[in-house]
C-alpha cells in the first residue's frame, strides 16, 4: 500500500459591492502554493470578477416580473499529481521473494507549470407573464493555459510519453434553457421545461514544433487512435485500416476465389485517416410533468447530437455472426449465410480499379471477417441518442387526510422508473447514453446490459 503527501498551502479574498438592489459587483483573488509543483515555481497567483443589473427593477410592466443581466471574468488554477515532477520508482509484485523497482514509462517534467482556466460570460435571466415563463441564456469563452497531458514521444527515448503543458485549449459556446406553465387551472396544472448547449472545442496551441499528440491508442489488427491535433476539437478519431473506395464512396471490389464467391473487397492498410471526433455538436434535455389534482406524472429526457464513437460490440458482434444482420435474407430471398453458389452471400455492388462497374456476392463469413480485420471505419458510429431518464407518479396526500396525523404538515408517495426507455440510438445494440466505461467516451469495448429500476419513494415532511 502506499499513500502520496501533498501540502497546500492558500491565501484568498471575496468582496461584494451592492447599490440599491439594482447593481452588485463580486470579485475574488487567490494565491496558491502547491508541493506538487516545481520548488522553484510552486506559486500560483488566479481570481475573477462578476457583474449583474436587475434590469426589471427600472422596467415598470405587469407581463416583467424578474430580468437580471450579467457578465462574468473568472480564473481557476489546478496543478499535477503527487510526485509527478520528479523521477520516482514504482514498486513491482515480487518475483521469486524479492521486490523489484521500474521506472515508469510517462517522463516527468521538472519545469511542468499549472494550468489556468480563464472563463468570460455574459447572460440574462428573465421571468415573465406573473411567472408563467421563464429562461436562462448565457454565451460563454473559456481558454485553459498550460493543460497538463502525456505527450507521447519517440521509443528510442526509453519512455512511451512525456508530461508537457498544452498551450491553448479553448472552449466557446451558448448555453440556453426555456421553461413555463402553458396551461394552469385550479385542478390542472402542465409545466415544461427544455435546455440546449452548443459548444465548440479547439486546441489552438499545443507544443512549439509538435501540432499532434496521441491520448489513447487500441488495437486487435489495428489501430484505433484519439488524438489532439492543433486548430481541431480535441478528441479526433484516427482509424489505420479500412475498406477502398472512390471518391463517390462506391467500393472498389476485385475479382474473389472459389472460397470468397464472385467478388471481394479491397483494403488499405497502415494508412492513418482521420474519421470523426468524440465532441457532440448539441447537449441537453426536457422535463415535463402534469399534474391533475393530487396526481403528478413527471418525465425526463436528456439527449445528444452529434460526435463519435468506436463500438467493438458491433465488430465482434457482426464479426463472430452473434448479431441479427449477419442472418438476414439477400435480394434473392435467401438466407446470406447459404453458399454463394445456392443463392445465398451477401450483394457487394461497386466498381474495379479502373473505374468499371462491377458486383456480385460474397460469401458471408468472409464478408464479415473481411469487415472486422480490415474496415475499421465501419466500427465508426455517431453518438446520437434519446432517452427517458426518469417516469414517475407522484400522490400528495390530501391536506384534511395530513393534518389527523400528529407532527406530520405533508406526504406523497410515488412510483419512480429511472432509465426506462431509450426512445432512439443512432448505435444499434448498444446504449450510447451509458459510456462511462469507455476509453475517454471513444472506445467502446463490450458494454454491460443498461439496467432499468423501479421503485417506491415516501417522502414525509414534520
Amino acid at each position: 500500500n502506499d499513500t502520496p503527501h501533498h501540502k497546500p498551502l492558500s491565501f484568498f479574498g471575496t468582496a461584494t459591492i451592492g447599490w440599491d438592489d439594482l447593481v452588485y459587483l463580486d470579485g475574488s483573488l487567490r494565491y496558491d502554493i502547491d508541493s506538487r509543483l516545481p520548488a522553484d515555481k510552486n506559486g500560483y497567483l488566479y481570481g475573477g470578477g462578476s457583474l449583474s443589473f436587475m434590469a426589471s427593477k427600472l422596467i415598470n410592466a405587469p407581463w416583467l416580473n424578474f430580468w437580471k443581466i450579467r457578465g462574468s471574468l473568472a480564473q481557476v488554477g489546478s496543478t499535477i499529481g503527487a510526485y509527478s515532477v520528479k523521477p520516482t520508482y514504482t514498486v513491482s509484485t515480487k518475483l521469486h521473494g524479492q521486490t523489484g523497482l521500474y521506472e515508469p514509462t510517462t517522463q516527468v517534467n521538472e519545469h511542468i507549470l499549472p494550468t489556468i482556466s480563464t472563463s468570460y460570460e455574459v447572460g440574462t435571466e428573465f421571468k415573465l407573464f406573473n411567472n408563467r415563463l421563464y429562461g436562462d441564456v448565457n454565451f460563454y469563452l473559456k481558454n485553459t493555459k498550460n493543460s497538463i497531458i502525456n505527450a507521447t514521444v519517440l521509443p528510442q527515448s526509453g519512455f512511451n510519453s512525456r508530461t508537457i503543458n498544452a498551450g491553448l485549449v479553448q472552449n466557446k459556446g451558448v448555453e440556453i434553457l426555456l421553461g413555463g406553465t402553458p396551461v394552469r387551472t385550479k385542478d390542472f396544472e402542465w409545466n415544461l421545461s427544455a435546455n440546449i448547449s452548443k459548444n465548440v472545442n479547439t486546441l489552438v496551441e499545443l507544443a512549439p514544433g509538435q501540432p499532434s499528440t496521441r491520448l489513447y491508442g487500441n488495437s486487435f489488427y489495428f489501430f484505433w487512435n484519439l488524438m489532439s491535433i492543433e486548430k481541431q476539437p480535441i478528441g479526433v478519431i484516427q482509424t489505420n485500416a479500412r475498406w477502398l473506395r472512390n471518391d463517390d464512396g462506391q467500393l472498389i471490389l476485385r475479382a474473389g476465389t472459389a472460397n470468397t464467391g464472385d467478388v471481394r473487397p479491397s483494403w488499405e492498410t497502415d494508412v492513418p485517416k482521420n474519421v470523426g471526433n468524440i465532441q457532440p455538436d448539441f447537449t441537453g434535455g426536457f422535463n415535463t410533468s402534469f399534474r391533475y389534482k393530487d396526481f403528478t406524472l413527471s418525465a425526463a429526457f436528456d439527449y445528444v447530437i452529434g460526435g463519435q464513437m468506436v463500438s467493438w460490440t458491433n465488430m465482434w458482434g457482426k464479426g463472430s455472426g452473434l448479431l441479427a444482420e449477419t442472418a438476414v435474407l439477400n435480394d434473392r430471398g435467401k438466407s446470406i449465410r447459404e453458399p454463394v453458389q445456392t443463392g445465398g452471400g451477401v450483394h457487394l455492388t461497386g466498381v474495379d480499379k479502373d473505374g468499371n462497374a462491377m458486383d456480385g456476392y460474397i460469401d458471408a463469413f468472409y464478408y464479415f471477417y473481411y469487415q472486422y480485420v480490415y474496415d475499421q471505419d465501419s466500427t465508426i458510429f455517431n453518438r446520437t441518442y434519446l432517452k427517458m431518464r426518469e417516469l414517475a407518479l407522484r400522490y400528495n396526500m390530501p391536506k384534511n387526510i395530513v393534518n389527523k396525523i400528529k407532527g406530520i404538515s405533508s406526504a406523497s408517495i410515488a412510483f419512480v422508473a429511472t432509465n426506462p426507455w431509450l426512445i432512439y440510438s443512432a448505435v444499434p445494440h448498444i446504449d450510447p447514453s451509458e459510456l462511462g466505461g469507455a476509453e475517454y467516451n471513444f472506445l467502446e469495448g463490450g458494454q454491460a446490459v443498461s439496467t432499468r429500476s423501479f421503485g417506491v419513494t415516501l417522502n414525509v415532511t414534520f
